[in-house]
């Protein structure tokens, strides 16, 4: 059987959107997708329609599995650890206050091919947190 992936995103950023059974039905959500996208954003964000063959052992060739990371300013990740799935939404990365409030770390879970992948996600946050004056 052949299911209808929609992915957006390239590189560390690509993920999966939706799973659908119909062609159809994932063509019509890609397209609502993009028509939201300002002119700038359609490069890089355009959403697609992926054909994958469901029911098939083991994982699929680059797919992504749930990745806990910590990280502090400077980009070290002395913590970055495959996690069975947590059986809800995974907490997505943010801030954390440590030594009450005088210093932050990134964390959270990430959903990455390796823990290669996992530290580079993280790490391309942190420096969008940085330069965009929202890390402390």
């Amino acid at each position: 059987m052949e299911v209808y992936i929609v992915t957006r995103g390239d590189y560390s950023y690509y993920h999966i959107v939706a799973v659908f059974t119909e062609l159809d039905a994932a063509t019509w959500y890609v397209e609502r997708l993009n028509e939201k996208l300002h002119d700038d954003e359609r490069i890089y964000d355009m959403a697609e329609v992926e054909v994958w063959e469901a029911d098939t052992p083991g994982l699929v060739p680059g797919s992504t599995m749930p990745y806990y990371v910590q990280m502090n300013r400077n980009g070290d990740s002395d913590w970055v650890k495959l996690q069975e799935w947590p059986g809800k939404s995974p907490e997505p990365l943010s801030l954390v206050a440590v030594a009450e409030g005088k210093s932050f770390i990134l964390t959270g879970h990430v959903m990455a091919k390796s823990r290669q992948h996992a530290a580079k996600i993280a790490n391309e946050r942190r420096a969008q947190l940085i330069a965009n004056g929202d890390w402390p």
